[in-house]
């Protein structure tokens, strides 16, 4: 029997600023799906999150500080 993959669905980097993030939204594949700017505020992070497949890793690159909402929201 095959084991179950344990590699994400895809991958969703936030390069984080103070008032808003670049996101880059990535496949199992490689592929690019995403890359844009997002505002950092509830909405427009709720929206991205929301976007992205189910089982997608969110990595941000600073989770204290101006990263600490994309962090909160993506939980």
């Amino acid at each position: 029997m095959k084991a179950p993959s344990t590699r994400p669905a895809a991958v969703l980097g936030l390069d984080v600023g103070k008032s808003s993030h670049w996101a880059c939204l990535i496949d199992r594949g490689g592929e690019v799906l995403a890359s844009a700017p997002v505002r950092n505020r509830e909405g427009a992070l709720d929206a991205l999150f929301s976007s992205a497949p189910a089982g997608t890793l969110v990595v941000v690159d600073q989770f204290r500080n101006i990263g600490s909402l994309a962090v909160r929201r993506a939980r």
